[in-house]
C-alpha cells in the first residue's frame, strides 16, 4: 500500500476537502436548505456528530441554518441538543417559536 492510497482512502477525512457524499456512512438530517444539503455530508447535517458553524461575527441568523433540523432532533426523535460555549444565551420563546423544544437543550 502506498502512502497516495492512503490519503485517497475514503475513510480519511482531510481538512482541505469536503466530505464526499458516497464516502459518509452515517445518518443526516436536512437542513431545511436543498443547495446547503448538496454540500453536507450525506445530504444533511450529520447525526452523532459535532458540527461547527464558523463566521466572521456571531449572531447574523446562523440559527435559521440548524432550525429546521434543532426542531427534528428535539420534537420528532425526542433527543437532546447540546450547546458548547454558544457567544449569546440561547432565547428559549424564540427556539419554541421555530419549534425547538428548548427543554431539551444542554447549555
Amino acid at each position: 500500500m502506498t502512502i497516495t492510497s492512503l490519503l485517497d482512502h475514503p475513510d480519511l477525512w482531510r481538512a482541505d476537502r469536503l466530505y464526499r457524499a458516497a464516502a459518509y456512512r452515517g445518518t443526516s438530517i436536512p437542513s431545511g436548505f436543498p443547495i446547503l444539503d448538496r454540500y453536507l455530508p450525506g445530504g444533511g447535517w450529520p447525526t452523532g456528530a459535532v458540527s461547527e458553524l464558523c463566521l466572521a461575527q456571531p449572531g447574523i441568523g446562523e440559527l435559521q441554518l440548524l432550525g429546521s433540523a434543532l426542531a427534528q432532533i428535539t420534537k420528532n426523535a425526542g433527543r437532546w441538543v447540546l450547546w458548547l460555549n454558544p457567544p449569546f444565551l440561547p432565547y428559549a420563546p424564540g427556539l419554541t417559536a421555530a419549534g425547538i423544544d428548548a427543554g431539551r437543550m444542554l447549555l
